[in-house]
């Protein structure tokens, strides 16, 4: 259960893991074995980094964004940063390998 729902998840905490492993499994654990459990498995906390874009979709967007001018472009970082956009910035990964998450961008109210 755990190892398969930390490949699903790679970006839980182990608060988060004990409490699942409580209500769906019944087992209740310590934050350290949950740690150990990981660790014995080869997992280890790393930060994320951002899986590689798709050269499809820059292709796309620099044809959509080709035909204005730069006078009418104005590019904003982090207009839209809230509460709703957030993630962890670490993740589990086996050893050697780099953790990768997706994040998606939320629109909406804030």
């Amino acid at each position: 259960f755990l190892l398969g729902t930390i490949q699903k998840a790679p970006d839980l905490y182990l608060d988060e893991l004990k409490e699942m492993l409580a209500v769906s499994c019944g087992v209740d654990v310590s934050h350290m074995t949950v740690w150990r459990t990981l660790h014995q498995a080869g997992f280890t906390m790393k930060k994320v980094f951002a899986a590689e874009r798709s050269a499809q979709k820059q292709l796309e967007y620099i044809a959509r964004i080709g035909m204005y001018e730069a006078e009418q472009l104005v590019f904003v970082d982090k207009s839209s940063v809230d509460c709703r956009t957030t993630y962890c910035g670490r993740a589990w990964s086996i050893r050697g390998t780099k953790a990768q998450c997706k994040a998606f961008f939320m629109h909406g109210r804030r």
